[in-house]
């Protein structure tokens, strides 16, 4: 599903034969459309449009934002990482978090961090902060995948295996931390 004909995920799917939608006003409709095709999650990535959860949908919409929440809240694009820049933020990086109906309020699933460099300019935090994207999204997505019952999940249960699950694949350099922690970047 998307909101623009020219997403790359959309491109990605014709080419593959997965069913692809294209929504220009979202509203409850993306809930009962994934209802009728026994969809238990949706997962957004650069999706600029505004979801309205229907509330059998609460904590099965997926989306991913490129700070570390409430920082940016509502913003996306290149405009947060000029925001990150401008405010001299010593971290930046992602939220992988579910949706609700206001823009980046609903619970977080995880985060991942890094130390800005000063030197940096907005586009090169932008491709820091997608490089740890492409890691935090599949995180969430498989820990929600392990933890759900068909498509219900407890919040507490996510973060405790994502918890397990970075105590037993802790990589140098590979930072993820569910928010209520304090953990400190390299």
């Amino acid at each position: 599903m998307g909101s623009n004909h020219e997403c790359s995920g959309l491109q990605f799917s014709k080419k593959n034969d997965i069913t692809t939608w294209v929504w220009s006003d979202i509203g409850e409709e993306i809930c009962y459309a994934a209802d009728r095709f026994d969809i238990n999650v949706i997962c957004l990535a650069g999706f600029l449009k505004r979801v309205h959860v229907h509330t059998s949908w609460n904590n099965r919409i997926i989306n991913i934002h490129p700070a570390l929440l409430p920082k940016c809240q509502g913003m996306h694009g290149k405009k947060v990482h000029e925001q990150i820049i401008n405010d001299k933020d010593e971290f930046s990086g992602c939220t992988v978090h579910f949706c609700d109906d206001e823009y980046d309020t609903g619970p977080i699933i995880l985060q991942s961090k890094l130390r800005v460099n000063p030197l940096w300019d907005a586009t090169q935090l932008a491709d820091k902060v997608f490089e740890l994207e492409k890691k935090a999204f599949p995180l969430a997505l498989e820990s929600y995948r392990h933890c759900s019952n068909n498509g219900l999940v407890d919040v507490n249960e996510l973060h405790r295996y994502i918890a397990l699950l970075k105590e037993e694949n802790d990589e140098p350099g590979q930072k993820f931390f569910i928010p209520s922690t304090t953990e400190i970047v390299d």
